[in-house]
């Protein structure tokens, strides 16, 4: 999955991120024989630009395709989750909780002049031809990237609400002492 984060940038207005999901939203239908399957995302090396390039019209070459495969199926693993079949019909949608690794990837992503993030997901409890998501609605809104900022200072309301009440309690000592 390629995320052009221009939006995100413009939405953080120069903040980092503190956290992040990413929810798929059109997975498909369960394709495992097994109850239960992990799937954990990972990070891209590869070229940004020409995976978004690549689709159903304008597939990679057969190498290029493996290489592809290979890079979003290994390296830095960005969190994963547990997904159960369904009793019947489409997985409903499917939300993984990013970890800082891949926080601190979205940041130095939006740090930089091409603000594309890629992300691949790989599931290696799959056996033989077994696929975790078959007939995915696919398109531009199968999965989207929710992240929330950092607090202005990076104390947050809770933070600032703490700092107010201690600033309060010290002036009331102080008065105390001089009456």
């Amino acid at each position: 999955m390629v995320f052009d984060l221009s939006s995100l940038a413009s939405q953080l207005a120069g903040q980092d991120a503190r956290s992040a999901t990413l929810t798929l939203t059109q997975p498909g239908f369960y394709g495992s024989a097994d109850p239960t399957e992990t799937f954990t995302l990972w990070d891209f090396t590869g070229d940004v630009t020409a995976l978004k390039g690549y689709g159903f019209t304008n597939p990679p070459n057969a190498a290029d395709a493996a290489a592809i495969r290979e890079d979003l199926r290994s390296g830095i693993s960005y969190g994963s989750t547990v997904i159960s079949q369904p009793a019947g019909g489409p997985l409903s949608s499917i939300t993984i909780t990013l970890d800082p690794m891949a926080i601190a990837a979205i940041n130095s992503t939006l740090d930089s002049a091409n603000l594309l993030f890629a992300i691949g997901g790989f599931s290696d409890t799959l056996t033989g031809q077994q696929l975790l998501f078959q007939s995915s609605g696919g398109g531009p809104n199968i999965a989207r990237l929710d992240v929330v900022p950092v607090p202005i200072g990076g104390v947050g309301l809770p933070g600032m609400v703490m700092a107010l009440g201690g600033i309060i309690a010290l002036a009331r000592r102080r008065r105390k002492a001089a009456a």
